[in-house]
């Protein structure tokens, strides 16, 4: 079982692939934790001055076939990236590419919250320009290298999840409420389309009546 987690900064993709990868058993792969590697930075975490640093494109290519290396040896991953659906090639064994859509807002809040708890707090202005600055500059990367938009083409994706309502304030209490509602959404869209059989933890249920179903904007079976 493979699942591959991508969106734009802020999103929510850390949080939700770590929560599957509990629940599923599944080795955690971050193409963040790769990059950073290859930076020579040995933080627990993506910062804005790394971003700074992403000035080459034979890097940030390298990167990316690292990635494609461990996704085709990985039978058994959640992968937490950006460009790996658009990159992955050829898939000969299931694997499950899920978008997180998330508007400005919603993602300024998840970023706000995050440094809160990481004890380096910043201001909503430059989380501001930390997400717009991060985003213009991945997606002049893969436009580059690649040749996909991460803003438009959401073609790759066997499900699309649209969590922009889930934070509607910068708290704590608010954002943990949020990721777990996406996380059930994404739970509901596993089931629902031909993933992997006997996965654990995904029942055969079809109850529509949570909310969290409304979260769901595509589900393409996994072919």
């Amino acid at each position: 079982m493979r699942l591959v987690i991508s969106g734009l900064t802020a999103a929510g993709k850390t949080t939700l692939a770590h929560k599957l990868a509990d629940q599923f058993a599944l080795d955690y792969v971050s193409a963040s934790t790769i990059l950073r590697h290859a930076l020579g930075d040995s933080s627990g975490h993506w910062t804005p001055e790394l971003d700074l640093r992403r000035n080459d494109l034979s890097l940030e290519r390298k990167v990316d076939h690292l990635v494609q290396e461990t996704f085709r040896r990985s039978e058994h991953a959640v992968f937490d990236c950006w460009g790996l659906p658009w990159i992955a090639g050829e898939v000969t064994s299931p694997a499950v590419f899920i978008w997180i859509e998330s508007d400005l807002e919603s993602r300024l809040h998840k970023c706000f919250v995050s440094y809160l708890e990481r004890g380096t707090p910043k201001t909503y202005d430059e989380c501001r320009d930390l997400i717009i600055g991060k985003d213009a500059k991945s997606r002049e990367i893969f436009l580059a290298n690649w040749g996909f938009d991460i803003y438009t083409d959401r073609s790759p994706f066997n499900i699309v999840l649209d969590a922009s309502s889930l934070i509607p304030h910068a708290d704590l209490e608010t954002a943990q409420q949020g990721a777990n509602s996406l996380y059930h959404a994404c739970l509901y869209g596993l089931r629902k389309i031909n993933g992997p059989p006997s996965a654990p933890g995904l029942s055969s249920s079809t109850d529509n009546r949570h909310p969290e179903h409304a979260l769901i904007v595509t589900l393409r079976e996994v072919r």
